[in-house]
């Protein structure tokens, strides 16, 4: 085969997110506060769920918002994740495959429930989220696709598999998979909280060969441990090739070891939900890099994106990005779509 099967495999926790609006005293009723990640056991996640509104259910994890977000904008996208066989695991797998994200389930049966989150969104955007783990922190080597990994121009890694040394050494086999079929591999760090609890991991598996770094300013000052978002830029572009940073209405920034590059945030009429922001401008950076090779351009295609979504209730696009990219001359006209036996046999 002579094409590349993929832009983007994605590497990460096979989740559903539930998400809901709420006030803030909602949030205080169950002593959750305003815009926390934390754990919830199943007594909770069925309390919340029983007593929130309208709830909008659909396949989730950073990993996947990118994937979708890359799908949206033209591109070719897998994942690789492990789901049980419940009725979130069924919702999950029917709605990616909606979305035209080819999904590589781990063969083994689960024995905890599918993973899912419960995002609480005040009117103000800002998001709180009780995680359900389930068997999201399950994933080994073995359920691994060698095959798939080495068929992308990218291989997307979350950093949220950081939590623990199960999933941690599959980051760790997905990049040496992936360099030894010299592909590029990125890692998009997640959450704060992730890289500071993980910041030796975290570092480890930068340095073991990522090339693009992708985050936010909180983010990577947390990871380098200084205030100063310029010095943990230019430590983070010693590191890896490519850093790709958010810094909100700021705009983005790119660093690598020779150059830097700004660029200015896209207008914003509303922000109804900051959920998946991140997210997608991973999307759009990494779309950029496998389409033309720019980080300029990909700089400005994640920002279209994250401002796109952060209009919107969810991390799902609610229409095709690439129009929009294509409006704004960011992307080419569409490619010949590969027919399924092309893709994933």
């Amino acid at each position: 085969m002579t094409h590349d099967r993929f832009d983007v495999v994605g590497i990460g926790d096979a989740m559903v997110d539930i998400i809901a609006q709420c006030n803030p005293d909602f949030l205080a009723q169950y002593d959750l506060k305003l815009e926390e990640v934390r754990a919830i056991d199943d007594k909770l996640s069925a309390k919340l769920q029983s007593e929130i509104s309208n709830p909008k259910r659909q396949a989730a994890g950073a990993a996947v918002n990118t994937l979708v977000g890359v799908r949206s904008l033209g591109g070719r996208a897998a994942m690789i994740g492990i789901i049980a066989d419940d009725e979130l695991g069924q919702l999950f797998e029917s709605d990616l495959a909606s979305a035209n994200v080819q999904f590589h389930r781990a063969s083994r049966r689960a024995t905890a429930p599918t993973s899912h989150n419960i995002v609480l969104v005040t009117p103000d955007g800002r998001r709180t989220i009780g995680t359900h783990i389930g068997c999201g922190g399950g994933l080994t080597p073995s359920d691994l696709d060698a095959d798939l990994i080495r068929s992308a121009r990218i291989t997307y890694l979350e950093g949220y598999l950081l939590a623990s040394e199960k999933t941690r050494s599959s980051l760790h086999e997905a990049l040496r998979i992936a360099k030894s079929a010299d592909r590029m591999v990125a890692l998009g760090l997640s959450h704060r909280s992730i890289v500071g609890k993980y910041r030796r991991e975290a570092l480890e598996l930068i340095r073991s060969g990522v090339d693009i770094l992708l985050g936010n300013e909180a983010e990577i000052t947390s990871l380098y441990e200084t205030t100063a978002f310029g010095e943990a830029a230019h430590r983070a572009a010693q590191d890896a090739d490519i850093v790709a940073l958010t810094r909100g209405r700021r705009g983005s920034y790119v660093v690598s070891a020779s150059r830097g590059i700004h660029a200015s945030v896209e207008p914003c009429a509303r922000i109804v939900d900051i959920t998946g922001a991140g997210d997608l401008f991973a999307a759009g950076f990494l779309m950029g890099l496998s389409e033309k090779n720019s980080m300029e351009l990909a700089a400005r295609l994640g920002n279209v994106a994250a401002v796109a979504i952060i209009q919107q209730l969810g991390a799902r696009p609610e229409k095709p990005l690439a129009a929009l990219a294509r409006s704004k001359g960011l992307l080419a006209p569409p490619r010949p779509e590969y027919s399924e036996q092309e893709l994933f046999c």
